[in-house]
């Protein structure tokens, strides 16, 4: 039988999930809060170190920032809509 995959969430909906600020995810991480806002942001891939440890500690899969929007931007193109910008 298959391994079930685990939920797949953003470091943005996990923190909102927890209720932290920047500064405590980045503190938790052992990130500069800069760093982690870039994360968040999608301006820098999230380190494979920070993928394992929210899914070894909260059991989700970190959904990349830009990869969400990939997909959405590929979701509206195969509707036939404009992409949103």
């Amino acid at each position: 039988m298959p391994e079930k995959r685990p939920p797949v969430i953003t470091l943005l909906e996990l923190r909102t999930k927890l209720g932290w600020t920047q500064g405590q995810m980045a503190e938790a991480f052992g990130v500069k809060k800069s760093a982690y806002g870039y994360y968040e942001r999608g301006k820098r891939r999230v380190p494979a170190a920070i993928i394992d440890e929210v899914r070894a500690t909260y059991g989700y899969q970190v959904l990349q920032t830009q990869d969400k929007r990939t997909f959405i931007n590929r979701r509206f193109e195969r509707m036939g809509l404009e992409v949103p910008r």
